[in-house]
């Protein structure tokens, strides 16, 4: 077994984790799409098939993802796409960016240019115009890409963006069952603040006063 694979069997605990957690997929932006849930993993098979039609190699980090954790699920925005359901009419042929590029500098006539740029796939979308793509085939495979709408924007790798979330999300959710059991035991918001090293802010709404921590899910009113 790689250290990859060993990585990725422990984030598919990390996330059972967060389901128990937020058990009703209300917690957590996106989570009311994934759900949490966990596709199977991809066979080898399949792989070196989609790589034979394709004329392409999937990138390390993600080809262990997809064999070791699942074909998609539980991910940032909405989750990522089942693998064996993703359109990859392009990504035989070459990605060309190499850096983030804002979309004021394509045609005016050209609404969406990045659907139309090859050696990407498509894995993942938070809604309103914003989207994820892996690339595939290009000058640096396996960098994560966001179409942030005003601009397509170069991330970081599979793998740092997906451990990125994973650690997020865990953080907030251990948060908030932390504030959970604090606020019934008469804990004041200094101390719940103290506890779990977020400074509280009020936000007003409809009348009410709300207690918020940036990164911790859940308001306290």
């Amino acid at each position: 077994m790689t250290k990859d694979a060993e990585y990725w069997i422990e984030a598919r605990q990390r996330v059972v984790e967060m389901r128990q957690i937020d058990s009703r997929n209300e917690l957590v932006f996106g989570s009311r799409g994934h759900k949490y849930r966990i596709f199977d993993p991809v066979c080898e098979q399949r792989l070196l098939e989609f790589e034979s039609k394709n004329e392409v190699h999937i990138p390390a980090e993600y080809r262990s993802f997809l064999t070791s954790f699942g074909a998609g699920g539980a991910g940032p925005g909405y989750g990522i796409y089942d693998f064996r359901k993703v359109e990859s009419v392009s990504v035989k042929q070459g990605f060309h960016l190499t850096d983030s590029q804002e979309w004021q500098e394509w045609p005016d006539d050209d609404d969406d240019p990045i659907w139309d740029f090859p050696g990407l796939l498509n894995i993942s979308t938070s809604g309103c115009n914003h989207d994820w793509w892996i690339e595939i085939k290009g000058p640096q495979p396996g960098t994560i890409w966001v179409d942030a709408g005003n601009d397509f924007r170069r991330c970081d790798s599979f793998v740092t963006w997906y451990g990125q979330w994973l650690d997020r999300v865990e953080w907030g959710l251990q948060k908030h069952r932390l504030v959970a059991c604090m606020i019934p035991s008469g804990a004041t918001i200094s101390e719940i603040a103290t506890e779990c090293g977020v400074a509280p802010r009020e936000l007003k709404r409809d009348g009410m006063t709300y207690i918020l921590f940036d990164g911790i899910p859940g308001r306290t009113a």
